[in-house]
């Protein structure tokens, strides 16, 4: 299926979130990719509800696939053992959700697992966070693949694909986003109900045990 047309099937809640970041080169793959960055969590997350509903429109399985390499700045033990707290307990969601997940500790030999799945993917899943070093990693995977990327906002009340401008004062950004933002607080976040699904076949790394 063509990604906008895909793009178009969500629910208007996950539409205005989602941005498609690649050209649709007509490619096919054999799952779909939700790569867990900023946002771990299992509920309200709207790049993973966007990845669910575009697994089951296409009829192929999910991975949510989360990583955590040293190769970055600041990279330090106690940031590290923060994340892989967090990875416990969303592990430990999403598998009562039925969605499979799978956390990777990259070590100096490991292969380059995440762009292994993108190889092989119908579609990737990524938070919008355009600041470094994501901003860099999503460009350099992007390159790497022919593979559709979307990037959903998950951070924001009002999504960044509601402004019309750029802003370069924070108050005029307040302003222009008031009523849109009153009305956000005030609506519930919306419910959704997905199918279980089955974990891909053949994957290039194993997952790393998070419990015992």
């Amino acid at each position: 299926m063509n990604s906008a047309l895909l793009r178009e099937s969500l629910p208007d809640f996950l539409k205005q979130r989602t941005r498609i970041m690649s050209s649709d080169t007509g490619a096919t793959g054999e799952f779909v990719v939700y790569w867990m960055c900023t946002a771990v969590r299992a509920d309200e997350n709207p790049a993973l509800e966007a990845a669910c509903k575009a697994a089951e429109t296409l009829g192929c399985p999910l991975l949510v696939y989360h990583g955590l390499s040293s190769r970055y700045p600041f990279a330090s033990d106690r940031h590290h053992r923060f994340i892989m707290e967090g990875a416990r307990d969303v592990e430990q969601a999403l598998a009562a959700k039925g969605i499979p997940y799978l956390f990777h500790l990259e070590r100096p030999d490991s292969p380059p697992a995440l762009k292994l799945l993108a190889q092989r993917a119908a579609l990737v899943v990524t938070e919008h966070l355009p600041t470094p070093p994501i901003r860099r990693w999503l460009a350099t995977l992007i390159d790497a693949t022919d593979t559709v990327f979307w990037c959903v906002d998950t951070a924001c009340v009002v999504s960044l694909e509601l402004s019309t401008k750029r802003f370069s004062r924070a108050f005029a950004f307040r302003d222009q986003m008031a009523e849109e933002r009153d009305s956000a607080l005030r609506t519930p976040y919306p419910s959704f109900d997905f199918a279980q699904f089955e974990a891909p076949k053949d994957l290039p790394v194993a997952h790393t045990t998070l419990h015992g």
